[in-house]
């Protein structure tokens, strides 16, 4: 099943930022999501 996320986001603590997307970015491929930009 194919799913679309569109997000606008703004970042206030670019710390936790850099954290969470460390985090999520395997996880989105290990599912095969990729990012279209």
């Amino acid at each position: 099943m194919a799913a679309y996320v569109i997000a606008d986001i703004e970042v206030t603590d670019p710390a936790a930022f850099e954290e969470y997307r460390q985090k999520v970015a395997p996880m989105i491929a290990k599912y095969g999501g990729k990012y279209l930009v």
